[in-house]
């Protein structure tokens, strides 16, 4: 998101990071402005909080429970560093030193991002 001026709003910088620009509070920066022009008190939702907020349902808990179970297979058959993953719908397990420190990027023709710009997301560009 970019301001009226087009500067981005910037919630705070990770030197460490490979991507170290971290965006964020364009809602807050637009509640105050509509505070300030009509005086009335303004608040913000995050919607990533509440889209990944609420009560589990069964297939949060039986995911939770695969992916535990196969943690612990991995430990018992001694394999260390190991993490749990799923790919196309299959459970599996990759080096955590494979994806420590990475970017994990999604092509800007996926399908997710097609479906994002449909319903008008900003990517800052």
């Amino acid at each position: 998101p970019r301001l009226a001026d087009g500067d981005q709003v910037v919630k705070m910088t990770d030197p460490s990071s490979p991507d170290p620009v971290r965006l964020g509070g364009v809602g807050q920066v637009v509640a105050e402005y509509i505070r300030q022009q009509t005086d009335i008190d303004t608040r913000t939702t995050v919607l990533g909080h509440v889209q990944r907020g609420g009560s589990p349902i069964g297939m949060d808990r039986v995911l939770s429970t695969q992916f535990g179970y196969r943690a612990i297979e991995l430990l018992a058959s001694g394999e260390n560093g190991r993490m749990v993953v799923m790919r196309n719908g299959e459970l599996s397990h990759i080096g955590i030193q494979d994806v420590a420190n990475k970017q994990r990027l999604v092509p800007v023709d996926h399908e997710v991002v097609e479906a994002c710009r449909a319903v008008k997301t900003s990517f800052g560009d």
